[in-house]
């Protein structure tokens, strides 16, 4: 009886995660991992045990497991849904009764799963390590716990690019976000191990178990948790969002999730010495949640409206929130940008205040940039978002480098950053004293070119759905007067 219970996977499991993990567990793909992980840190150990110095390899060890959990098993996530978009079996999972979240959340499960296994197969090196290299025990544990939250992270973000079908898209994108810095921090490391001083101990230096696990530290601990899990929500609701049917209402949770992050940020951000860290989060979270907000299409059902309309006046209010579409999409970001722009200014002063709020509006430039152009007819905004934004990148590079490097060479002010937001907020370091407030007063007029064509949009948006909100509106009274 026992056995036939380990056998399989348990009811409660979902499907989804089910058929994933025994398939994923079977690939050359992971075995191949597993094998040569083992191998090479068994090498690493045995080499480490005999040597009486082995600071040197701290970094080599440290590297090796972060290339595989952070990297190499994040990417089996490339084509996991992208897969199933191209095959066209999306609808069939979709008849199977499981939602865009469930599959999405299997496909994310499964991968993070088998990175954990890997994960706990390594800790008897761990052990090793503190056997004969006098490594703290809890350090070594907690460094490979936080290896494998952030490949958990990464994971979620391949798989939100996943769902995208063009292939040279998904590549810039890795290239770009992914193998450079991953290839940087490699070379760091080696650097590192092979410069004289033992790596991995200043990791442990700086972030010892007692501080760790002091009154602050648990507190530490709790946002780094609680910061991930979000991070997993949002690339994981981006990706949802992208494979579910038009009918089905995904913004309602994520929108008050995000918001709901932002609003704690912001009141996190009182009573405490560190109100500008607090509030540098709470800009990065509503970016963010921006960007998912400004690619969403805007509902052609009345479906979508009637449970709004249905609970009256403040209902209708909330429907401009919280249904779908670019078009709620930028007011929800609205708001919460005057919020924390309000908040900013409070702490650090109305100009500093201004340029954090330049991090909301270079997600807005490049939404108005992708709805002025022919991106806006795309069956998924979020592939021509990507595109425009990698185009701005190349773009404020080049005028960064001739804006900036002359004026810093003649002690002039970069008037020529003023063009992007994203430029402003690095061109204000070299600004000079007295032509500050010129600056700042130049980069907010040519910023609020971006918001301004985005009301634009919205209005115009607004007065072309007017016939679905009357259907809704003229559907719930009508319930309301049979009731």
């Amino acid at each position: 009886m026992t056995t036939a219970l380990l056998s399989d996977f348990p009811d409660a499991l979902s499907p989804m995660v089910v058929k994933e993990l025994r398939q994923g567990l079977r690939t050359r793909m992971f075995a191949g991992v597993l094998l040569v992980l083992h191998a090479l840190m068994l090498v690493i150990t045995l080499i480490a045990g005999t040597a009486e110095d082995a600071s040197d390899l701290d970094g080599m060890r440290l590297g090796l497991m972060g290339l595989i959990l952070c990297f190499v098993l994040p990417l089996r996530g490339f084509s996991a849904l992208a897969g199933e978009i191209q095959r066209n079996t999306m609808d069939m999972l979709v008849l199977t009764k499981l939602s865009a979240g469930r599959i999405v959340l299997g496909k994310w499960a499964s991968l993070t799963a088998q990175s954990l296994l890997i994960a706990v197969s390594l800790l008897p090196y761990v052990v090793a390590r503190y056997l004969y290299g006098g490594q703290d025990l809890f350090s070594e544990a907690q460094l490979l716990g936080l290896l494998w939250l952030i490949g958990a992270v990464v994971t979620a973000g391949v798989v939100c690019l996943a769902t995208q079908r063009v292939f040279w898209l998904r590549a810039a994108v890795v290239v770009l976000f992914g193998i450079v810095p991953l290839w940087l921090g490699v070379v760091f490391l080696f650097t590192s191990a092979f410069g004289g001083g033992s790596f991995s101990s200043s990791i442990s230096a700086s972030y010892p178990l007692a501080s760790v696990f002091s009154d602050e530290g648990w507190l530490a601990v709790l946002l780094v948790i609680v910061f991930a899990a979000w991070a997993v929500f949002f690339f994981l609701s981006l990706a949802a969002t992208r494979v579910a049917p038009p009918s089905e209402n995904l913004a309602i949770l994520k929108r008050c999730i995000h918001g709901g992050v932002v609003l704690a940020l912001v009141l996190g951000s009182y009573g405490t010495l560190d109100a500008l860290q607090w509030l540098t989060v709470a800009v990065f979270v509503l970016s963010m949640a921006t960007i998912d907000a400004l690619t969403e299409h805007n509902p052609a059902m009345t479906s979508l409206y009637l449970p709004f309309y249905r609970r009256g006046f403040a209902g209708r209010w909330a429907a401009w929130v919280l249904t779908p579409g670019w078009m709620t999409g930028f007011v929800f970001s609205l708001l919460l940008t005057l919020l924390v722009g309000w908040r900013f200014a409070t702490v650090v002063g109305s100009g500093d205040g201004l340029l954090a709020v330049f991090e909301v509006v270079d997600v807005w430039m490049i939404s108005a940039l992708m709805l002025v152009s022919s991106g806006r007819r795309s069956r998924d905004l979020l592939g021509p978002w990507m595109v425009v934004y990698l185009i701005v990148l190349v773009v404020q590079y080049f005028l960064t480098m001739v804006s900036m490097i002359p004026a810093s060479m003649h002690s002039q002010t970069p008037w020529g950053m003023c063009v992007l937001p994203g430029l402003a907020k690095n061109g204000h370091a070299l600004v000079q004293p007295g032509d500050e407030p010129m600056f700042l007063t130049v980069s907010a007029a040519m910023a609020g070119v971006w918001p301004l064509i985005l009301i634009v949009a919205t209005v115009l948006a607004a007065m072309r759905g007017r016939t679905l909100r009357r259907e809704a509106r003229a559907l719930a009274e009508g319930k309301d007067n049979r009731a």
